[in-house]
């Protein structure tokens, strides 16, 4: 829970800065996704609790925008960001775990990040996913695109005050 929490709201602070609806969005989708795709897989996988998938997918998601970050494993080593969700899944592997809800997150996040980050910056790419305009009117939110930082030092076009809230 607390592993929840802690991503959603490095979220929710970063690239969704003033974007709630759309991170309301990916945590619908998740719920969707990931409940349709064990329905339809309930014959070969049973899994009747998808927190940790869904968990797993807002870590991938966090981890695939903040690729410049480092995280500890153990302690012990720094793994890059967009890495350690497959760090995990290996070390789940290691302590024979069951990790189908960490490969249902992970594909679920995944799914996400390539149709609302990757696909619409490609030539002829466009967005595929969208948060619906029921949800942005809800929040009260204008139709602005966010702000994912390219390298560390890549503040974009942030005048004065924007810098100063960072």
């Amino acid at each position: 829970m607390l592993f929840t929490y802690h991503y959603c709201r490095s979220l929710e602070e970063g690239s969704f800065r003033g974007h709630t609806s759309d991170l309301l969005f990916l945590i619908l989708y998740g719920g969707v996704v990931m409940t349709l795709l064990s329905i339809l897989l309930y014959f070969n996988l049973t899994i009747h609790f998808l927190g940790d998938a869904l968990t797993m997918m807002i870590f991938y998601v966090w981890s695939r925008r903040n690729r410049f970050g480092q995280m500890r494993f153990l302690g012990l080593f720094v793994v890059m960001a967009p890495y350690f969700p497959f760090v995990l899944l290996a070390f789940g592997f290691i302590l024979n775990v069951s990790v189908a809800q960490d490969i249902f997150g992970i594909v679920t996040g995944h799914i996400y990040y390539f149709l609302v980050d990757v696909f619409p910056k490609h030539p002829n790419g466009f967005k595929l996913l969208d948060t619906p305009k029921v949800l942005k009117r809800l929040f009260d939110e204008d139709e602005t695109e966010h702000y994912v930082a390219e390298r560390p030092d890549d503040l974009g076009d942030l005048d004065e005050q924007e810098l100063q809230r960072r």
